[in-house]
């Protein structure tokens, strides 16, 4: 013990290695650190294996899932149902799987080389898939837990509209909580205004050319329903809405043979919401959007059609009690939500085309 001090007290280096690091050097003893702690942490597990491969996996996996767990637990929230959020899960887990080379060498020595090797493409390929996971779910709904995401899911099939990306989160929470439909009529004719402005902001998001019309005729009702207009809202945002579906997102989900135009309806509907805790996470996103559509083209009969809104009604029952002030927004709604979905789909898909 002697020696160690007298040997530092007299080397000039070790005064200097004293001094507060500052910088590059910070960062790099920083790294060395960690490197080292790691090192000695696998050595010891190193010990207790006898089989490389399993040592290594089992390591791997332990670090994917730590890094997962959070994004889980955040995005997902603690109060998923039990089967659902263990669904969602597996699939974040499968999908932000990255497959790590590992050398058949010691694992206890070079861990720490092998995750630093390799880290930047396991953050970066978490990063993007943390991204692409917040897209699947609208920005309006995001912050809601997953009863009330159910709930979105119900209002959406009852009344034959959408709430996803307009409304806002405020109205959409006094919708889902809305006793009836009656009840929600009531928030929709008395917050037109505000929703008119999300409906616009949402419809700002649509790019693509093939679509402006599409979007210009849409705004157009939006004006029209500012304007106390709702006859003239409802009759433009269900022609657009009727065009979208029938027309652009047949082509695009290219379903083909008989019933072609059913199964595309029933696309944004793959299960009913008793099933709701068996949702995909792809299948959410669904429902989010498009399961009001199925009910939006149900069969009008003359005299008795359905209480929400209703495309056949409002097409070809004008004088049928098809057209109401609440039912005018549920149109626009809808209609801005199909549309915005299948722009932001159409332009993925050439995305993943140019980089495959």
């Amino acid at each position: 013990m002697t020696d160690e001090t007298h040997s530092e007290a007299d080397n000039p280096e070790s005064e200097r290695s004293e001094q507060e690091p500052s910088g590059t050097e910070e960062k790099h003893e920083s790294v060395i650190a960690l490197s080292n702690g790691l090192q000695a942490a696998a050595r010891h597990i190193g010990e207790q294996m006898t089989e490389f491969h399993r040592r290594s996996m089992e390591a791997l996996n332990s670090l994917q899932l730590q890094l997962t767990a959070p994004l889980t637990s955040g995005l997902l929230q603690t109060n998923w149902p039990s089967p659902l959020l263990d669904n969602l899960s597996e699939q974040i887990r499968q999908a932000s799987r990255i497959t790590v080379p590992t050398p058949q060498y010691d694992f206890g020595t070079n861990l720490g080389r092998i995750l630093e090797a390799h880290s930047k493409t396991l953050f970066e390929g978490l990063r993007t898939f943390t991204e692409r996971l917040k897209q699947l779910i609208p920005e309006n709904l995001l912050e809601l837990p997953t009863t009330d995401l159910r709930e979105v899911f119900r209002v959406n099939a009852e009344d034959g509209t959408s709430l996803a990306w307009a409304p806002r989160t405020s109205i959409v929470a006094e919708l889902i909580q809305a006793t009836d439909m009656p009840a929600r009529d009531d928030i929709l004719t008395r917050l037109t205004s505000e929703i008119a402005d999300d409906i616009e902001a949402s419809l700002d998001v649509i790019t693509r050319p093939e679509h402006q019309d599409l979007r210009f005729m849409m705004l157009e009702a939006v004006a029209a329903l500012r304007a106390g207009l709702h006859r003239p809202a409802q009759a433009a945002a269900c022609a657009a809405f009727d065009t979208v579906v029938n027309v652009h997102m047949l082509n695009f989900l290219a379903y083909t043979g008989q019933r072609s135009k059913d199964r595309t309806r029933k696309h944004f509907r793959p299960v009913d919401i008793e099933d709701w805790e068996e949702l995909s996470l792809a299948e959410l996103e669904l429902v989010l959007v498009g399961a009001g559509i199925s009910t939006a083209f149900q069969y009008w009969q003359a005299g008795n059609g359905p209480a929400s809104f209703n495309r056949n009604g409002t097409i070809h029952h004008t004088d049928d009690g098809a057209y109401s002030p609440g039912h005018a927004v549920r149109a626009l709604l809808i209609a801005q939500a199909t549309l915005r979905w299948l722009d932001v789909a159409m332009s993925a898909e050439e995305e993943d085309e140019d980089t495959a």
